[in-house]
């Protein structure tokens, strides 16, 4: 948990919660008897700004198999809005402790990492053996989808999850809108290509799309000013 603050009053507050210092801050919350709604409307009120908000569906059953799903992105099978994708494997850190490392975790990045919204799937189990030595049958989540927000795409998802009070609805329609994957059908065109029974399955049926933007501001001096 960071705090950070600047000389400059119009500089504000950074508030800042990273792993561990969500579930220590969730726990002050819960002693409060509030929960993340009652804080985000807080924020809400003094016009806060969310530079980054990172929402995770936590795979427990091994619904998620990312190796497929990289599989399927270099086989033009994922459709998305995004133009690039990256895969990475980390048996290097693992292959002490597996024997076979060439099934070792996977990391699958949909979208730049420079941008303001991209997804990371990667393979938990492997994540937690390689940090705490945790077997892999024994790990509580197998698999994780984040979706990272940043700037008005974070603002929106927030808006999103205040209006609903339904985290789920809000983080499957995200992905919904913005990424699928098909089974290659060369009879037909790829914007028909039918959605893959193992996706179908993760995504679930009649998910809406939430959009994350609004329309475009043209740019002007002013606005290229205030941000250099």
């Amino acid at each position: 948990v960071m705090v950070l603050t600047s000389p400059l009053e119009e500089m504000g507050v950074l508030l800042e919660l990273r792993g561990k210092g969500c579930r220590q801050f969730e726990a002050y919350l819960d002693g409060q008897k509030q929960t993340w709604y009652e804080f985000f409307r807080k924020c809400m009120k003094e016009k806060a700004v969310f530079k980054r908000v990172d929402l995770a569906v936590n795979d427990l059953v091994g619904m998620l198999d990312i190796p497929l799903l990289i599989s399927k992105c270099r086989k033009e099978e994922c459709v998305s809005v995004f133009r690039s994708f990256r895969a990475f494997r980390s048996g290097g850190l693992v292959s002490r402790q597996e024997q076979d490392s060439a099934h070792m975790g996977a990391t699958l990045y949909i979208g730049s990492m420079q941008s303001d919204l991209y997804f990371c799937l990667y393979e938990k189990a492997y994540e937690q053996l390689v940090k705490n030595g945790t077997p892999l049958e024994q790990a509580d989540i197998q698999n994780r989808f984040e979706i990272r927000l940043k700037n008005e795409r974070a603002f929106y998802a927030i808006r999103d999850l205040l209006e609903h009070d339904n985290p789920e609805r809000t983080a499957f329609q995200i992905i919904n809108r913005y990424v699928r994957f098909v089974d290659r059908d060369d009879t037909k065109p790829r914007s028909d290509w039918r959605i893959s029974e193992e996706w179908a399955w993760f995504i679930g049926e009649h998910r809406g799309s939430l959009k994350l933007t609004t329309k475009p501001e043209p740019y002007s001096f002013e606005r290229t000013l205030h941000w250099l």
